[in-house]
């Protein structure tokens, strides 16, 4: 973005960096933590701890006893509760029961000024559509309303995602990209918008007013002292063209794939099934009426994948590129594998994917990552693997075990255990995953964890040794650590301590063809 120049009424905001991006993402992870929180309240879980400490067995049947909640999920129960005690509402005691902290004790019912009120109020607005959100609500100042108290904090994130939602769908940081522009200008674009699109909402100047107002509180854009308004970096994150765009994920969380599972936690837990899919066993069935919603879905993958997963294993792979020759993605998309491509030009890859997705993948590789002969994929009808495997081939597997249940996950690693062993001795596997803290605090994979609880069977996040776990029963055990931060790379190898010998010019496409992906 070309820096807005300086002017007598301007003063030029600091450069975007990592802690603008956490800063937009924590307004994002809060709302799989409202949820949680609205599940807690809807249970009456405060209810029966301000009574006793509980474990979640005995919460559990008092729930089933007077919600007439008897389907009640235990794993969904601990998992909210989990949710809870990294956010403070309750404490884990170290013989497994739970008790209310002075937080939690605001969210009982009948009790003067009842969080609780508050909590299941909010809930009222986001039980619609966010899409359908065409007004703003003016926010209480941050010191108003002790900020450092996690449940204000929760309902004042969950009110700046709306009005978030309203800047992006609006266009608002793209127009503001071209140059600034006044209040007028603003209204006239954002109903050209309005019309453009056929949104239905109908912004009113007092509602615009007040959305930019909340943006410039939270730096999203500034308003100078002559009354015109500028782009930050920040808000530069929000446009379109942004090569590290944070806008497909705000929008994304909009879209009924992802607000319905999240509306519908406290029926989850109730029933012991997700209760978004209803009768659809994946996220992707649920999808498959609404082209938009999932076209925006991927939309938000590939910005994602472009502006943090991709550079982050790309990086990774520079301090073992001495030792690695063929790097082996599954399901990780095209985007990343030209990443490693571009970057380390020593390196042949392979991309395994899934029928048309894997013919869809390679003529989009055959677009972003032009070297001939230096990569291929397996499966699809378009284009055939022709790498052969070279010393100590490293097979990158990101974001897919989170999605899937222990049985399911098990099946997967133990199908690339197997491509593993076939490829010759020291194969590597490294799996990129938001791992779960031992001492949960907030922390990413507290949204993770809470969004697979929603939109899958089984899906989760994970701890460290809950990964070993897993592994090990496929065939692979641990061998460490790359990297750490949201995303953990975990290394591992095959049990095997002498793989089989295999000439090296083996093609993947024989050893990779078995490898079966989720549908996920």
């Amino acid at each position: 973005m070309t820096a807005a120049p300086q002017t007598a009424d301007t003063v030029e905001p600091a450069p975007a960096n990592k802690q603008h991006h956490q800063a937009i993402q924590v307004i994002l992870d809060n709302l799989p933590g409202y949820a949680a929180l609205y599940t807690l309240c809807d249970l009456r879980i405060p209810d029966r701890l301000a009574r006793s400490a509980a474990s979640v067995d005995e919460l559990a049947e008092w729930t089933a006893s007077t919600m007439l909640a008897a389907d009640l999920s235990r794993d969904y129960l601990r998992r909210v509760l989990r949710a809870a005690h990294a956010y403070r509402y309750v404490r884990l005691n170290p013989d497994g029961t739970y008790q209310l902290t002075d937080v939690g004790r605001t969210l009982r019912t009948g009790i003067p000024h009842s969080a609780h009120t508050a909590v299941m109020r909010a809930a009222l607005r986001r039980r619609r559509p966010v899409r359908d959100a065409a007004t703003v609500r003016r926010l209480p100042r941050p010191d108003d309303r002790h900020p450092e108290e996690p449940i204000a904090a929760s309902l004042h994130r969950l009110d700046l995602y709306e009005a978030l939602y309203l800047l992006c769908a609006l266009r608002i940081p793209d127009h503001l990209d071209g140059a600034p522009a006044t209040l007028d200008e603003l209204l006239a674009w954002c109903r050209h918008v309005c019309g453009e699109e056929g949104s239905g909402l109908d912004l009113s100047v007092q509602d615009l007013v007040i959305l930019l107002h909340i943006a410039h509180a939270q730096r999203w854009l500034y308003r100078t002292p002559g009354g015109a308004y500028r782009q930050t970096e920040i808000g530069h994150l929000l446009t379109s063209s942004a090569a590290a765009s944070m806008r497909p994920a705000v929008m994304t969380y909009a879209l009924p794939p992802w607000w319905k599972p999240l509306a519908t936690m406290d029926q989850t837990v109730r029933t012991g099934t997700p209760a978004a899919l209803a009768g659809d066993r994946t996220l992707n069935e649920l999808m498959a009426d609404q082209p938009e919603s999932a076209f925006q879905t991927v939309r938000a993958f590939r910005a994602w994948q472009s502006a943090t997963l991709a550079p982050f294993i790309a990086d990774a792979i520079t301090a073992h590129t001495d030792n690695v020759r063929t790097v082996i993605t599954i399901g990780g998309g095209p985007i990343l594998l030209a990443e490693i491509l571009n970057r380390h030009r020593r390196v042949d890859g392979v991309l395994v994917g899934r029928g048309r997705d894997a013919d869809a993948a390679a003529n989009q590789l055959a677009r972003i990552a032009d070297y001939p002969g230096r990569w291929g994929v397996p499966h699809g009808a378009g284009v055939r693997a022709g790498i052969p495997i070279r010393f100590r081939p490293l097979y990158v597997m990101p974001n897919l075990i989170c999605h899937l249940d222990d049985r399911d996950g098990r099946e997967l690693l133990a199908g690339v255990a197997a491509a593993m062993d076939a490829s010759g001795p020291d194969s590597i596997l490294w799996l990129v995953e938001t791992v779960m803290p031992e001492n949960v605090g907030p922390h990413p994979s507290i949204a993770v964890d809470l969004l697979e609880m929603t939109r899958t069977r089984g899906g989760r996040a994970r701890t460290i040794a809950e990964y070993a776990a897993l592994l090990r029963k496929a065939g692979l055990r641990i061998s460490g650590d790359i990297a750490a931060g949201p995303q953990t790379i975990i290394a591992a190898h095959t049990a095997r301590d002498q793989p089989p010998p295999m000439d090296e010019q083996r093609l993947l496409a024989t050893v990779a063809s078995n490898v079966p992906l989720p549908d996920c």
